[in-house]
């Protein structure tokens, strides 16, 4: 099984992360398709059969990062001071100010609708955590927080709701 990752950029250029699960001598069979679709440097055997959508599950989950930023951001805005404010003040080198800067300045340009947090595809790893035993808490209240909030933006080209409108309360 193999999983991808690199929207339709990805597709149209061949540039796709894939994650492959399965045996070795299946994944060697399918290699050199696979290296097609996705850059060569970024496709990776991920182990047996599952393994690949356990690591695009990964993939998407890194949305909490985006969501942390994006609180950190809305933090500042809601204490008075400009996102560009903010990204000149705290972003720069080293221990995620680099992120902190791109969604402050992301957000100070107006964009801050336009940041995903995987909206979408957060309901289909919290089923599979969840059948497994295993938790996602930090999961469940991003999902859960921005569920109620009207679909007004796109997360991985579909509508969802804006985590940045839902923390602004229509104030952003």
């Amino acid at each position: 099984m193999r999983q991808v990752s690199g929207g339709p950029g990805g597709a149209s250029n061949g540039t796709f992360y894939v994650f492959i699960g399965g045996t070795d001598a299946a994944v060697a069979r399918s290699r050199p398709l696979l290296d097609i679709i996705g850059d060569p440097e970024k496709t990776t055997h991920c182990g047996p059969p599952g393994s690949g959508q356990v690591v695009k599950g990964v993939n998407q989950l890194m949305g909490l990062v985006s969501a942390a930023f994006v609180e950190t951001v809305a933090y500042g805005v809601r204490g008075g001071v400009d996102a560009g404010i903010v990204a000149k003040a705290v972003g720069g080198e080293g221990r995620g100010r680099s992120d902190l800067k791109h969604f402050a300045e992301r957000i100070a340009a107006g964009d801050g609708n336009k940041v995903g947090v995987k909206f979408r595809e957060l309901p289909y790893f919290l089923r599979e955590a969840e059948a497994t035993g295993f938790p996602l808490p930090l999961t469940r209240v991003l999902y859960d927080f921005c569920d109620k909030g009207e679909r007004v933006a796109f997360d991985d080209h579909r509508h969802a709701p804006s985590f940045w409108n839902e923390l602004m309360n229509g104030l952003g």
